[in-house]
């Protein structure tokens, strides 16, 4: 993958939120039937080590080695560096739980113990930024930014960076806001060639949020830039009950370009009960308790409507409960991985 020039995006603004060891993984990718829409796309393989090079894998045990590959997908006016803190505790930067029991497929009697079996999952991270945020292409043509283009993307993106032989390892979807949206429609349609074990659904709802609905959605792109600084911090307000969140979030997201968020909001396809119906593999949904984008109500809902769903709900966060408390939310993901 080539490298893809950072269009303006002031990476000083957030240097202190994403952590150096991921810097060195970032690559340009594109779906091969769309060039154009290249994402910048961090990947963190097994075998990285932390000053970017690549770990000398020959002196550990020769023994077959199972892969689970991770993907994080962001909201919408989100970016991959969101996933900042659930990303460490994932890759055990952080102290977390094991990821053991998923890639465990012995009896009860022939299992060992959860810290030995740990050793035998080499963990993969694949984080993209959608199109039109953070480091990726930035379209000025605003059907680019339809959903069905944004599903074809991660499609294409799961069936290169994706473990396809179920010997060799898993496949989990965690996604956020509009990439919950993103997930579905990828599980939904069944179009992939890799199998997608388990899904993690952050700030969802069953259905379209109330702020997609607003009229105000058919003003003209200069009306929004005009009131974009109220926009900003009204947005950000939203997301977050931590106010110094709010302030740092507002100066960030204001470098995604209008056309991509109003551009999705304006196409948005929200996931129907046809397409929940179609979810059946094991689910988690996670949501902040004080989230009024997608309110804990209507996660609920959809909890009830994806049958053998987990529900968790995290309190004093508002819509980014992946950033506001990352470490209740990796915490919750992997005990939940554990569970057979």
């Amino acid at each position: 993958m080539s490298a893809l020039p950072f269009a303006g995006w002031r990476e000083d603004l957030y240097d202190d939120w994403w952590p150096k060891w991921s810097r060195p993984y970032g690559r340009a990718w594109s779906r091969k039937d769309a060039v154009e829409r290249q994402l910048w796309v961090l990947h963190v393989k097994p075998g990285d080590s932390d000053d970017g090079g690549q770990s000398d894998m020959t002196n550990k045990r020769k023994k077959k080695r199972n892969r689970l590959v991770v993907f994080l997908i962001h909201g919408g006016g989100g970016r991959a560096e969101q996933f900042r803190e659930v990303a460490q505790r994932l890759l055990g930067k952080d102290k977390a739980p094991s990821w053991s029991t998923l890639l465990d497929d012995t009896d009860d009697d022939d299992k060992k113990d959860v810290n030995q079996a740990d050793e035998d999952v080499d963990i993969e991270l694949v984080i993209p930024n959608l199109l039109g945020h953070g480091r990726s292409a930035k379209p000025m043509d605003e059907g680019a930014y339809e959903t069905m283009e944004h599903v074809a993307d991660m499609e294409a993106l799961i069936d290169e960076f994706g473990c396809r032989d179920p010997e060799q390892g898993r496949n989990v979807i965690i996604g956020h806001s509009f990439g919950t949206v993103l997930t579905q429609h990828v599980v939904a349609r069944g179009r992939i060639n890799v199998t997608i074990d388990r899904i993690a659904l952050l700030g969802t709802c069953c259905e379209v949020p109330a702020a997609s609905k607003s009229p105000l959605l058919h003003c003209c792109l200069c009306f929004f830039e005009c009131i974009r600084p109220l926009l900003s911090k009204a947005s950000a307000k939203s997301m977050f009950y931590d106010f110094p969140l709010v302030d740092r979030e507002s100066r960030v997201v204001s470098q995604n370009p209008l056309v991509a968020v109003i551009g999705l909001a304006r196409q948005l396809r929200w996931t129907s009960p046809t397409e929940y119906a179609r979810v059946r593999i094991p689910t988690l949904i996670i949501n902040g308790a004080l989230d009024a984008v997608t309110p804990t109500a209507g996660a609920a809902a959809l909890h009830k409507a994806i049958a053998g769903s987990s529900f968790d709900v995290v309190d004093q966060c508002r819509h980014n409960v992946h950033m506001e408390r990352g470490d209740v939310v990796a915490t919750a993901i992997l005990q939940w991985l554990n569970k057979k």
